[in-house]
């Protein structure tokens, strides 16, 4: 995963923008710009 990449929430379905790595987080944006933090196991690579 890499800084830009548009990923997917695995539970709600929601695309994220992610905007930093933290180590086994990502600090992610969301459709209405809010920031959210998750784990990678969370978010998979949008098809």
């Amino acid at each position: 995963m890499e800084i830009g990449q548009i990923v997917e929430h695995i539970l709600t379905k929601d695309w994220l923008m992610i905007l930093e790595l933290r180590g086994d987080k990502l600090l992610c944006r969301t459709k209405d710009l809010r920031e959210l933090e998750f784990y990678q196991f969370e978010v998979k690579p949008r098809n």
